[in-house]
């Protein structure tokens, strides 16, 4: 293989790795965590206890970490912390709870259910079993771009036919260019849309309001604000989490009052009907079509100047 056509591999090869390395090394940090919490719930040994101290939101969009004083079988008594956020639950200091402990670390417990405020009965914090983190659409196209490339440069060097690459990465781009578009378009016509299966209303009082700027170095940054929010639910149950969205165009202060609509047996899995045009719930979704526009209009670029190589 001559220099030149190192040279003209090596870009593409190292691009496609470091790609690969970052979703390969992402995805796997989330598998494990949602593995411990599944080994967790599966295989932990089931305690009383009672909440002692809830500890500070820090804007999470879990909800409040706790710890929790539990007794054993055994007798044994200890305390340990759940930083789960509960589902999105405020559980009060000094709330029974039913919990699990991993057999060979007391320390790692994970809150299954709380008393509910008023009759004690108890209740799950997290029916659905939402696990810590998740794989995004981000790490999918990620890993999926990069193993492309590496299919591709596999068949071309071994077809001896590496000096049609330059040829073949317009089209690569211009499908990234229109995945990117697809999904910023679909985003557009989802916002403002409610899920289905969140059929309960309420009404939620921002407890915490602030603003960053989104975008990188050589992005337009665009104003986007998030909020903390808590509603109480008919039953007395809390739930008191930052919103789980990107983000809005629109702002909210403190104190306001957004209506809410969440699952009927999850309450931690709601959406906010945040005020403003739907569309400032997809504030991202301009900048993805702008950048996969561009994309394709340098891949068409590209390959008009290279077509001509193919025919001569």
């Amino acid at each position: 293989m001559d220099n030149e056509l190192l040279e003209m591999l090596a870009l593409p090869t190292l691009a496609a790795a470091a790609v690969s390395v970052y979703a390969v090394r992402d995805l796997l940090r989330v598998r494990s965590r949602q593995e411990d919490a599944d080994e967790l719930r599966s295989r932990g040994v089931p305690v009383r206890g009672v909440v002692t101290r809830v500890h500070p939101l820090n804007r999470s969009p879990h909800g409040h970490p706790v710890t929790v004083r539990l007794h054993g079988a055994d007798g044994a008594r200890w305390e340990a912390d759940d930083t789960s956020g509960l589902g999105g639950h405020l559980v009060r200091e000094g709330t029974p709870v039913e919990a699990v402990h991993h057999p060979d670390d007391p320390g790692n417990v994970a809150v299954l259910r709380a008393a509910r405020p008023g009759d004690g009965a108890f209740y799950p914090v997290n029916p659905h079993g939402r696990r810590p983190g998740g794989a995004s659409y981000t790490h999918g196209l990620a890993l999926l771009g990069g193993a492309a490339v590496f299919l591709l440069l596999f068949v071309l060097v071994g077809t001896g036919s590496a000096g049609f690459l330059p040829l073949l990465l317009p089209p690569f781009f211009a499908g990234l260019g229109v995945v990117l578009i697809v999904r910023a378009v679909q985003a557009l016509r989802r916002a403002g849309q409610v899920p289905e299966h969140h059929t309960a209303g309420a009404e939620a009082t921002v407890t915490d309001a602030w603003s960053r700027l989104s975008g990188g170095r050589n992005q337009i940054p665009t104003r986007v604000h998030q909020r903390v929010v808590r509603f109480v639910l008919p039953d007395g149950r809390e739930i008191h989490r930052r919103d789980g969205s990107p983000g809005t165009r629109s702002p909210s202060r403190v104190g306001d009052r957004i209506p809410v609509r969440h699952a009927p047996d999850d309450p931690g899995d709601f959406t906010l009907l945040t005020p403003g045009p739907p569309r400032d719930r997809a504030w991202w979704a301009p900048k993805h079509i702008l950048l996969g526009s561009g994309i394709l209009l340098v891949s068409a670029l590209a390959g008009l100047i290279l077509l001509p190589a193919l025919w001569f």
